[in-house]
């Protein structure tokens, strides 16, 4: 498989389409750090954030400028883009027709559209326009065709090979890690937010592979089994306390 992954660091026009690439993504605190580095007025920086989205996010509120639609308004609304790219000479091989929905022929919605071609058109190869996951599959095929057609690809955004590990070589590692812990081989052991003492299969006796290791630290929402054979156990901070 592939994935996309946003060089936000490059881009000075971002098109965020009903999702929050600043705070849900996975690489939510890179591009925190990257779009923050690009806004910087007495550096000479300032990139301009624009979210068209359906619901109030993280970075519908950090952007310059925001239009809300509903869901199924999202389509249509990138396809009369698609149109007006064209315009203003953007090549889009494929391009549909752009739609005749009544919501586009509002003043202030035409005007948004227009303003949004305009900026990208003038900034090729370092604009970006990202999908909420919430979107289905036609609309990120849409975006990734605009961003290929504006030359972003290999400068903003790369798509990467994604070899998916599966769960023969997840069991082939911790057997290997009980293995070194049972040898005295682990001086010190760090468990993140789980719990193999319980959750690892029984054949591999983890709980009593880690009473070999001297130190044993364990971070984790509860007191459970692991925990009661951990040197020292840290409360982790639950995510809704947290704010996800």
């Amino acid at each position: 498989g592939t994935r996309v992954r946003y060089n936000v660091s490059k881009a000075q026009v971002i098109v965020n389409l009903d999702g929050d690439f600043l705070t849900e993504h996975p690489e939510a605190l890179r591009h925190t750090k990257e779009w923050g580095d690009n806004r910087a007025p007495e550096a000479g920086k300032m990139n301009r954030l624009y979210a068209v989205e359906s619901h109030f996010s993280n970075s519908g509120v950090s952007s310059d400028h925001r239009m809300p639609l509903r869901y199924e308004q999202l389509k249509p609304f990138l396809l009369a883009v698609q149109g007006a790219l064209k315009a203003y000479g953007v090549a889009i091989e494929g391009a549909e027709p752009a739609p005749n929905s009544g919501f586009l022929k509002a003043r202030k919605i035409t005007a948004w559209i227009q303003a949004l071609a305009k900026d990208l058109a003038a900034n090729q190869g370092q604009s970006l326009i990202t999908v909420g996951y919430r979107q289905p599959a036609e609309v990120h095929a849409l975006a990734h065709r605009l961003n290929v057609a504006l030359g972003n690809l290999g400068k903003t955004l790369s798509v990467l090979e994604v070899t998916a590990q599966t769960n023969s070589n997840q069991y082939q590692a911790i057997k290997t890690l009980t293995r070194e812990m049972t040898a005295g081989k682990v001086d010190t052991l760090l468990i993140l937010g789980a719990n193999p003492a319980y959750c690892a299969t029984g054949d591999l006796r983890f709980g009593e592979a880690m009473q070999k290791v001297k130190n044993k630290i364990h971070l984790g929402l509860y007191a459970d089994e692991t925990a009661a054979l951990a040197t020292w156990h840290l409360p982790e901070t639950h995510p809704l306390a947290t704010w996800n």
